[in-house]
């Protein structure tokens, strides 16, 4: 009945609170760490991969931008990754992750974060022209004459110099239209707070200690229903063993699987930021995928190792807790 009663409260209370104690341990490393998005931001692989030609051979045959404007998209994402504009892009991503941290440490001023992208506008329309050269370089030429807003082809009876001319000031349009001025996160307002006294914040300054006390309450808590469960010192052991080895090789598995399957990871999860009509394909004459997924499939993989070492710790803890039961049970060396 001992057993029962302890195995019942593991299932209800100790096993809820090591899952969670792990995978505090699992995610903080990296999710709580304002650093780690900046070097992944402003990473130089990053800003390779975007130019990567998979990219703008994954695109739809047309893709229509702000305003109805429609262009040929392959055509159009190959141009504009010759110019891509890094240092604005770098300079960015910093202030958003900055700003999006101190929001949630309330050290952000009354109101919601903004982004300044004004910078950026400035630095794609500055280049609309050499763009829009290069993009009329690479439509096809077609007899007819296109639609309001369609610059899919060039008309055979236009040059390209004149289309080039005539596609510039269209581009830049579109391009100030698509990109807003500045940018506001997230729905709802945050007041201010500069003292811990003034209101509760999401990331507390003293996250690490909150840690650490909840994961000696839980080891009280499994420590207290081994001791339940077992009449002797050998099976309170095997329980406490098997306690920990339950969600450690849970975690475990979790960290396995997503190294093992990160290329699919970081694939599956880049389709859900690429704009609409941009998709990830093999390069064209190789077995390889694209850069861009490489490079979040190896992150997705730097992420995992956390969750596979976290695991393996509590693996290995709970291994040799149950492997001490011999010494408090010599029956079993007989």
């Amino acid at each position: 009945m001992r057993k029962f009663f302890s195995v019942v409260l593991y299932i209800l209370v100790g096993l809820p609170l090591s899952l969670s104690v792990l995978m505090a341990f699992s995610v903080k490393p990296w999710a709580l760490d304002r650093d780690f998005y900046k070097r992944t931001l402003t990473s130089d692989k990053l800003y390779a991969a975007l130019a990567d030609p998979a990219l703008a051979a994954g695109t739809d045959e047309v893709l229509e931008l702000a305003g109805g404007l429609k262009v040929n998209g392959p055509v159009y994402v190959a141009a504009l990754q010759k110019r891509i504009p890094v240092p604005e892009l770098k300079a960015l991503s910093t202030d958003a992750v900055d700003k999006t941290f101190d929001w949630l440490e309330g050290k952000a001023a009354a109101g919601k974060p903004s982004l300044d992208m004004k910078p950026l506008k400035k630095a794609l329309v500055a280049s609309e022209g050499d763009l829009a050269r290069d993009y009329v370089k690479g439509i096809p030429e077609k007899p007819g004459v296109p639609a309001k807003g369609d610059l899919t082809f060039r008309p055979s009876s236009l040059s390209e110099a004149a289309m080039t001319t005539a596609a510039t000031p269209v581009l830049r349009e579109g391009t100030q239209t698509a990109i807003p001025d500045s940018v506001s996160w997230p729905n709802a307002d945050k007041p201010a707070i500069t003292d811990a006294s003034q209101g509760a914040v999401i990331l507390p300054p003293d996250l690490d200690s909150r840690i650490l006390g909840f994961t000696v309450f839980t080891t009280f808590i499994l420590a207290g229903l081994s001791y339940l469960g077992g009449r002797r010192a050998a099976d309170r052991l095997r329980l406490a063993g098997t306690y920990i080895l339950i969600p450690s090789i849970f975690v475990l598995g979790i960290g396995a699987v997503l190294m093992a399957t990160g290329g699919i990871a970081g694939s599956a999860a880049l389709g859900g930021i690429l704009p609409a009509g941009v998709h990830l394909v093999p390069a064209a004459g190789s077995g390889a995928g694209s850069q861009l997924a490489s490079f979040f499939a190896e992150l997705g993989r730097g992420m995992a190792r956390s969750f596979f070492l976290t695991g393996l710790i509590g693996t290995c803890a709970g291994g040799f807790l149950k492997s001490l039961r011999r010494t408090f049970d010599p029956e079993r060396l007989e």
